[in-house]
């Protein structure tokens, strides 16, 4: 009831005043039940983001092997039909450094690691011990090695974007439904 200011009486609301209260109670209610929802899960979404960028480096740590292997192949065959000794260095850090992108804040660093760590290193020491005299033989080994080496570095990457894929269908997956439930209470809201 409110006072009428020009007659100086009690007034009651207008039905359609009373029909909005029901209807504005269903919307604060839907309100306070998504900010509820969203203080609720912050924690949660902050780990997902802090994963999904720790999968994007390892998406990119990955390839780096990979780039970085290829070089050193480069800088090596280079080496050798140039004589030159300080391509062969080249080789040698790229391959090392290789080493530390493996090395480096992964998702999982053991499936990659255990398969590829054993390969660089084998290359390393090949290239340190032949040098500029390499051998048909040691050359095959290598070249072996690398081919292994980037299907190890392919399979990985792949695996880690299926999983990112995979991740990011889930999230939209639950965002839809809880964007579905808030459409509803606020459906039931329109109705009353």
């Amino acid at each position: 009831m409110d006072m009428d200011d020009n007659q100086n009486g009690v007034q009651i609301a207008p039905p359609s005043m009373v029909r909005m209260v029901p209807f504005l109670v269903l919307i604060l209610f839907g309100i306070g039940i998504y900010y509820f929802h969203s203080l609720e899960h912050i924690a949660e979404r902050l780990t997902e983001s802090e994963q999904t960028m720790k999968m994007a480096d390892s998406i990119r740590h990955t390839l780096k092997v990979s780039i970085l292997n290829l070089r050193a192949s480069e800088a090596y065959l280079t080496a050798l039909s140039t004589e030159d000794e300080e391509l062969v260095n080249d080789a040698l850090n790229y391959m090392e450094a290789s080493l530390g992108f493996i090395f480096s804040e992964y998702v999982d660093v053991e499936p990659l690691a255990d398969r590829v760590v054993p390969l660089i290193r084998e290359n390393i020491h090949l290239i340190e011990t032949q040098g500029l005299a390499a051998t048909d033989e040691r050359m095959q080994k290598l070249q072996q090695n690398l081919n292994t080496l980037y299907r190890e570095v392919a399979q990985r990457e792949m695996s880690i974007w299926i999983t990112l894929q995979e991740d990011f269908i889930q999230f939209q997956s639950n965002e839809y439904r809880l964007q579905l439930v808030y459409q509803f209470v606020a459906a039931i809201a329109l109705v009353f």
